[in-house]
């Protein structure tokens, strides 16, 4: 605060200035008591939306953070494979030889004159013929098992190492991922601690504070000439009073998980909502895709460290975000009004 007597520099809760002694009581409750015009309304309901969009793009992106690094750094799973067992029926061919057999014995008996011996030496080459073929088809299965079981074991090697050098390569990202995320958290922290200040005033009725469908609500009604003053703090004429009848007619989603399903529908009678949850999920999916090229990337980012923060795409954001929630601040406690 400025002296009016002398103009030096007093600092807040002083009773008298410390350059000429002049009293500064007056002064004070002549600022407190001043009463908010419609421009200053209208500044203050755009810091309002603006910090309640930060909050809300800060919570989605921190939330997309969340799943992004849960999802890192996991091992797949692999079953080795189990050797196919060999079907082949030694029996089947020896029937068929035997078979086989007393078909060409007969037919040799007959040529012979002597059935029953050729009957038994066809038999017996049969027997012969088929424990050979059916030696054969069962080594050369085997073969082709053991062959095809090979293979499976190798894909399932070079699965294994695939994975364990993809994992290590997530776990580097996960880092650079959870420390990006740190530096959006504290940002968050702040900005709730901004909101704090920023509602501790007074200036808007506790039922809508933290209400960011009201406060952009307000802020449609004064741009547009609805309204000239929020209204008395227990509803009366003003924005409060026409907020709550556009709620009642249903003509305004007054939730916001409501106006997130149906942003596109409100967007001509919900401007300021509309339009700053679409810059807000714009801005997200920017930081959101910036760092997951940054972290993709992990040899350019040394170790996750603080001295990258500013680097990134989440610390330029956050550390613009905290200098312009100080200029709001500055701003807030400047125009120390209260509303009438």
């Amino acid at each position: 605060m400025i002296c009016k007597n002398c103009g030096a520099k007093i600092d807040d809760g002083d009773v008298f200035c410390g350059q000429c002694g002049e009293s500064i009581a007056d002064a004070h409750d002549t600022v407190k008591d001043a009463a908010m015009d419609k421009q200053q309304i209208i500044k203050y309901l755009e810091i309002g939306v603006d910090l309640e969009k930060q909050k809300y793009l800060q919570e989605r992106t921190l939330e997309c953070l969340d799943e992004r690094i849960k999802s890192l750094g996991v091992r797949g799973r692999f079953s080795a494979p189990v050797r196919r067992t060999n079907n082949m029926d030694y029996g089947n061919n020896l029937v068929g030889g035997a078979v086989a057999g007393c078909v060409v014995g007969f037919i040799l008996g007959i040529a012979i004159g002597f059935l029953p011996v050729g009957i038994s030496i066809g038999t017996l080459i049969g027997l012969g013929l088929g424990a050979i073929v059916a030696r054969n088809h069962y080594s050369s299965e085997e073969k082709n098992i053991d062959t095809e079981h090979q293979r499976q074991m190798n894909a399932y090697f070079r699965n294994l190492e695939q994975d364990k050098k993809r994992v290590e390569n997530e776990l580097e990202q996960k880092a650079v991922m959870a420390s990006e995320k740190q530096i959006l958290y504290k940002q968050y922290e702040q900005t709730k601690v901004t909101l704090a200040k920023y509602y501790a005033k007074g200036i808007i009725y506790e039922n809508y504070r933290y209400d960011f469908t009201a406060i952009a609500s307000f802020l449609d009604y004064f741009k547009s000439g609805r309204c000239s003053t929020l209204g008395e703090k227990n509803g009366g004429d003003g924005a409060y009073n026409e907020y709550a009848k556009d709620v009642r007619c249903q003509l305004i989603r007054a939730s916001i998980s409501e106006v997130l399903k149906s942003l596109e529908e409100i967007k001509s009678n919900q401007w300021s909502i509309y339009s700053a949850i679409k810059e807000g999920n714009s801005i997200s999916e920017k930081l959101l895709e910036k760092t997951k090229r940054i972290v993709i990337d992990v040899s350019r980012i040394a170790s996750a460290t603080e001295q990258t923060a500013a680097n990134t795409a989440i610390g330029a954001y956050a550390a613009q975000e905290a200098a312009k929630e100080l200029r709001y601040l500055s701003w807030i406690e400047t125009n120390n009004y209260i509303n009438r």
